[in-house]
């Protein structure tokens, strides 16, 4: 089951392993939040997962006591609901993700089938992260999006099952001629140094925080351009409005050479008129688009948090900057754009760990994981 309601990560793992999984024995069946954006039940139904959507309340980074009791009140008929999808699936075991929305561990409490539970960041509260820890002992398998992961969760000496989210590895490769006409399309010229994100509008991915870096870079590098990449979050839109766009809006140099673009097409396949690429995210576990850029041969500049060391090597395929240290993200970047030999070694060897990130290597590791949790 997933709860956001923004295709993202998530929704992309489970649709490209579906078929996949399907050679190892395991069947999938997705269950969303009935007000999912269109895309989530486009895309699920392009990759031919079996798709419900429900009510599902969830838990909300707030101070408000209503918000709060209204999750508690619907809990039980909700959890309710999700067995009966769940023996309409005929499922044999129910996944979840991360431990901020517990309804995928209370029906397969109810219905007496194992519960997996996947870690895919840091980002959940620690006082929520340290009061998991009955659940994820409970859990049949756990599963993390790296080792740096598992470790900011209470799971004691139990091994959790490793994994990183499934990419097409072949990356994005076009022409001179497509790159440029992607950056025209973008407002951008042949000659830019583009550094580009990739992630939903949420407080999570700290568009905010880049902003920042920006104003420096650009202050120092005026020949350089932005361009944010996502899909708009309903539940962060009155703060992506205020907190970014507004302050791209209202200053001249941003509004000039900070792009924010809600794609028609998948977001990877802007990959290809950026030069760098750049994760200022709060928390994470390593971001699917990270993995495709990598594979694209970008070098990658990011804060350091989740588990996104194991897969960027600081001074190798990129840099990596202490978490929210906006001054240290815009020197990193500025040391990039001012180094096109740099930027061409660093994403060489980014390519050169594409293999580790394939979807039959990620695959391979939740069948493995489903093994181990049924022979339990």
């Amino acid at each position: 089951m997933i709860h956001p309601t923004t295709f993202g990560g998530l929704h992309n793992m489970v649709a490209r392993l579906h078929e996949p999984l399907l050679a190892h024995g395991y069947n999938s069946a997705a269950a969303v939040p009935v007000e999912s954006d269109t895309t989530v039940f486009d895309r699920f139904a392009q990759f031919g997962v079996p798709t419900e959507s429900l009510q599902l309340s969830r838990v909300r980074r707030t101070m408000s006591p209503m918000r709060h009791a209204a999750f508690a009140k619907n809990f039980a008929a909700e959890v309710d609901r999700l067995c009966g999808v769940a023996r309409e699936f005929g499922a044999a075991a129910v996944q979840s993700h991360g431990v901020v929305n517990r309804h995928g561990y209370a029906a397969a409490r109810k219905l007496g089938i194992p519960h997996i539970i996947q870690l895919n960041s840091d980002f959940a509260p620690r006082l929520l992260r340290r009061a998991s820890a009955r659940m994820l002992a409970r859990a049949a398998e756990v599963m993390a999006e790296g080792d740096r992961v598992a470790r900011a969760f209470p799971l004691g000496d139990r091994p959790p099952a490793l994994f990183w989210p499934p990419v097409d590895t072949a990356g994005s490769a076009v022409s001179p001629a497509e790159r440029s006409t992607l950056r025209r399309d973008l407002g951008l010229g042949d000659d830019d140094i583009v550094i580009g994100t990739i992630g939903n509008f949420s407080t999570q991915k700290g568009h905010d925080l880049l902003v920042t870096a920006a104003e420096t870079v650009l202050a120092r590098r005026p020949g350089s351009a932005f361009v944010i990449v996502g899909q708009p979050v309903a539940s962060n839109a009155r703060w992506f409005a205020g907190a970014v766009r507004s302050r791209v809006e209202s200053s001249p140099v941003l509004r000039h050479a900070v792009r924010i673009v809600t794609p028609s097409v998948p977001a990877s396949a802007l990959l290809p008129a950026f030069d760098v690429y750049v994760v200022s995210s709060r928390g994470e576990g390593v971001a699917t688009a990270t993995l495709e850029a990598m594979c694209s041969g970008l070098p990658v500049v990011a804060f350091d948090v989740g588990s996104l060391a194991e897969v960027v090597d600081d001074g190798r395929t990129g840099h990596l900057v202490a978490p929210l240290d906006t001054a240290g993200l815009a020197e990193q970047l500025i040391d990039l754009i001012d180094d096109a030999d740099q930027r061409a070694r660093f994403g060489s060897a980014a390519r050169a760990k594409a293999p580790l990130f394939s979807v039959e290597a990620s695959a391979l590791a939740h069948a493995r994981a489903y093994d181990a949790a049924f022979d339990d």
